[in-house]
């Protein structure tokens, strides 16, 4: 679903891989996906989805999210008429979404490739959030004497 086109420089409506799906950054870490949404519908656009990444260890937003829209056109002109609006007291920087690259996909290709693990328990230290082993004292004085 995707259209190459030769234009120069990256930016809003002037990209070189052109895409359904936009990249909302600047987000106020008190805009929820509802807000987005509104924002864009009252535009007058048609949002498929709204899906704002989490920090896997607080869950709080990560301060961007990606807007899918029923068309091309549609995206391409939320971008150019909402770019540099406020929302949440901050301007929004939007873009056309790329496909991950880099070591982010690497991890997360290696991590859906991965098999389960199978076995016995994993030797060595404990991972974080394990219980730990119980300590085991053994009583005696020398030569075996209790």
């Amino acid at each position: 679903m995707s259209e190459t086109r030769a234009t120069g420089p990256s930016s809003v409506g002037q990209a070189i891989t052109a895409t359904k799906k936009l990249h909302v950054g600047n987000l106020s870490y008190a805009v929820n996906e509802d807000q987005l949404k509104a924002m864009f519908e009252t535009a007058g656009h048609k949002v498929i989805s709204v899906h704002m990444p989490r920090d896997r260890d607080s869950g709080s937003p990560r301060g961007f999210a990606f807007v899918e829209f029923a068309s091309l056109d549609e995206a391409r002109a939320a971008a150019t008429a909402l770019s540099g609006k406020k929302l949440g007291g901050r301007p929004l920087q939007i873009g056309e979404s790329r496909k991950a690259t880099g070591i982010d996909a690497q991890h997360s290709a290696a991590a859906k490739k991965r098999p389960p693990r199978k076995g016995p328990p994993r030797k060595g230290p404990p991972r974080r959030g394990q219980a730990k082993a119980p300590i085991v004292v053994k009583r005696g004085g020398p030569r075996g004497t209790p």
